[in-house]
């Protein structure tokens, strides 16, 4: 297990954090080039590091798994 308490080596090898990761995705999404820029220089730099695509998957995975939760609770409320 790699310090951290992660036993996945890809995820250890990044230096940076998932959250932070979504930050700066969420980031180089803006129209305030101020705050892209940035952005995209962060994430590219980052593209070369081992774990850098395994949270890009886990994000995705867990923003998927967010937006069925809350179809599930909109097909809920509809009454029919």
């Amino acid at each position: 297990m790699e310090p951290g308490g992660n036993s996945d080596p890809n995820m250890a090898a990044i230096r940076v954090s998932g959250p932070d990761v979504l930050a700066t995705l969420t980031q180089a999404c803006s129209q305030d080039a101020t705050i892209l820029k940035p952005a995209e220089q962060r994430l590219h730099s980052w593209e070369t590091q081992p774990g850098f695509y395994t949270i890009l998957q886990v994000a995705e995975i867990r923003q998927r798994h967010r937006d069925d939760q809350n179809s599930a609770v909109n097909c809920d409320n509809v009454e029919g």
